[in-house]
Parts: C-alpha cells; structure tokens; sequence
C-alpha cells in the first residue's frame, strides 16, 4: 500500500469517526432516549466496563482526530494545503463534536454504571445505573454483552449504598438475593423481585 493510499484510508478513517461522535449524540439524545439504558435501548458490557455515551464519544473525538492529523501529514503538496486540510477537521471537531458532547453531557452526565464484584458460580454479574438520587438493577446473563434491567433503587439526600457499600449480594446456586440498607438516617431501598436475580446456568 502506497503513501497515498494510506494517507486517504487515514484520513476518511478520522473523518468517520468524528462523524460517528455526531450519530451517538443524535442517537442517545433524540432517538428512543430512556433514563436507563446507555444507548437508547439497550446498555452493552464489554468485560468489566459499561461504556457510556459520553465515554465513547470522547474516545472516538480524540482518535478521529489523532488518525485524521497523522493522514494529513502523509499527504502531498505544499504545507498550507496540508494545513488547509487539517484546520478543517479541527473546526469539524470545534463546531460538531464538542457541541454534540455538551448536549450529551446535559442530558445524561449524571448517569454512570459499576458493575457489584460479587458474580454469580455460573458468571452473571450485577450491574447498577447511578443516577442523583437513585439509579436501576440489572443483570447480565453469561456470554451476553447487554444489560437486563429488572428494578430500581432509590435512597434519601444522595446516599449511594452501592458507592458506601451498606448493600449485600448472596448467590445461592443460580439465585441471588439482594439487600439494600441506608446508614441509619439515610434509608435505601431497590424494588425489583429477588426471583428476577435469577442466573440462567
């Protein structure tokens, strides 16, 4: 492959990107948006990480634009044209992106997710959605990488049992039993069935 040709791959490659970053905030803002899940409907888990939009589009921004800087610089030509080139994808950054992650973080830069460390024998693993106040439960079954919602928690003057740790977990075989606590003042709760902690194998 010649310079030329990876200079275009790189260049349409950091293109795409920073274009995607635009399709994310138009998808999670403005396309079957719910309060739960990460991307519309449904939330992925990839390993031990649940990717939020905001994450994503920041990943995606500043390697779009790293991939797009490093083909402008294999390209021909004298350097105010490489230069022309360049200043373009940055106003395309300054204009697009940033602004499509500002309304990203308006809407749901309060929403995060940890995944409990106490997993189940056959590998499902427990995921909460944080919010100001209160947040949801899900479940993710093994070999799946979406998350299923099954109830939600809520506590008083923004105490996070999950964050201070006034919360247990069992697993009984294939069955989890989940209990939330406050601190004595602050009292916690989460109202999904114990039946729906239930692991498929």
């Amino acid at each position: 492959m010649g310079r030329i040709a990876i200079r275009r791959v790189l260049t349409v490659t950091g293109q795409a990107m920073l274009f995607v970053v635009i399709g994310i905030a138009v998808l999670v803002t403005a396309v079957f948006r719910s309060r739960t899940d990460s991307f519309g409907r449904f939330t992925l888990i990839l390993g031990d990480w649940v990717p939020a939009p905001l994450e994503v589009m920041a990943i995606l921004t500043l390697s779009g634009l790293a991939v797009l800087v490093s083909g402008v610089s294999l390209g021909p030509g004298p350097t105010k044209r490489r230069r022309a080139v360049l200043r373009v994808g940055i106003e395309l950054v300054l204009t697009l992106g940033l602004p499509a992650m500002f309304i990203a973080a308006v809407l749901c830069g309060n929403n995060y997710f940890q995944i409990l460390p106490e997993a189940s024998a056959g590998g499902c693993r427990i995921v909460i959605q944080h919010r100001f106040i209160n947040g949801a439960v899900g479940i993710v079954q093994p070999d799946e990488v979406t998350v299923h919602w099954i109830g939600d928690w809520t506590a008083d003057d923004f105490y996070d049992p999950f964050a201070y740790g006034t919360y247990s977990l069992v697993w009984r075989d294939r069955d989890g039993n989940l209990n939330v606590e406050g601190d004595g003042t602050d009292p916690a709760s989460w109202t999904g069935p114990d039946s729906a902690l239930h692991c498929h194998r």
